[in-house]
């Protein structure tokens, strides 16, 4: 039977998703419109790399960032830019997260 830190463990790295995202309204992309932080088919590479460095920017000055990130990264929200983050990101940041998890959880379960 998995120990109680394992078990926190796996609970902190799967959040529930809140009911409670008042915190959209606090968002600095509210004063810009979803095309700077989500974008368009046939974006050119350049453009998109261009579109990605200006929302991250404007992230960087949000209150609402760590809630943004958390429940991005929670919901596994796979298009645009949420929290400061890249699709890219977060999924380097999920695998991360769930490589390091299945490796304690072998360490805690083995004989």
């Amino acid at each position: 039977m998995p120990d109680h830190a394992v078990l926190a463990a796996v609970n902190s790295k799967n959040p529930p998703i809140a009911d409670d995202i008042s915190w959209r309204n606090r968002g600095a992309c509210s004063f810009y419109g979803p095309a700077l932080f989500f974008g368009r088919d046939g974006e050119s590479t350049g453009d998109r790399t261009r579109r990605e460095r200006r929302a991250k920017i404007i992230c960087g000055t949000c209150p609402a960032l760590a809630p943004c990130r958390a429940f991005a990264l929670g919901a596994g929200e796979r298009f645009g830019i949420w929290g400061g983050t890249t699709e890219r990101e977060r999924r380097t940041t999920r695998n991360a997260e769930t490589s390091a998890l299945a490796s304690l959880l072998h360490h805690a379960l083995a004989p």
